[in-house]
């Protein structure tokens, strides 16, 4: 009775053993390298490469391509998505074809309530910027990756934040 006993908890440790090596087998081939390779020619052929008003999206070829990375890139979109959002100065853009003294005085109710939200709009700014400052400083980067990443960020999210702020309080007077 002893020997089938001996033989199962032998099988058994044969099978824990195994299952154990073939774990940290797979958990050693990550795929991080190549998607932090992917994901730094992204940034700087895609998102640094070309100058367009909105950044390009992911596609899920890209996102599975990128891996975890991803969330690294939508930390951007958000961030440019909320602040091209077309009601944060929606009457300043009605503002814009004005040439006039006559234009102006036709539109000084858009002039007063375009004057009216720059606050607010303000605040989203800041809003936006901290969230996104946030969530770039959680991201634990590699320092090859943050040394690309770190001036994309600053030219797509903290240079238009600053600008933004800039411009915003003089427009008020």
């Amino acid at each position: 009775m002893s020997q089938p006993t001996l033989s199962r908890r032998s099988t058994l440790t044969r099978l824990g053993t195994l299952a154990l090596g073939s774990g940290l087998l797979l958990a050693g081939c990550s795929a991080e390298p190549k998607e932090r390779k992917a994901f730094i020619a992204f940034l700087q052929s895609e998102a640094l490469g070309k100058s367009r008003r909105m950044m390009p999206g992911l596609s899920e070829k890209m996102r599975k391509e990128l891996g975890s990375y991803a969330a690294h890139y939508d930390i951007m979109i958000r961030f440019n998505q909320a602040v091209n959002d077309k009601n944060l100065l929606k009457n300043m853009r009605e503002l814009q074809w004005i040439r006039t003294p006559a234009q102006y005085f036709e539109k000084r109710e858009t002039l007063k309530l375009a004057l009216a939200e720059i606050p607010q709009a303000q605040a989203t700014v800041q809003a936006e910027l901290k969230k996104a400052d946030e969530a770039k400083a959680a991201l634990n980067q590699p320092e090859d990756l943050k040394k690309a990443y770190d001036p994309i960020y600053e030219r797509l999210v903290s240079a238009p934040a600053r600008l933004l702020l800039e411009m915003m309080p003089p427009m008020q007077r």
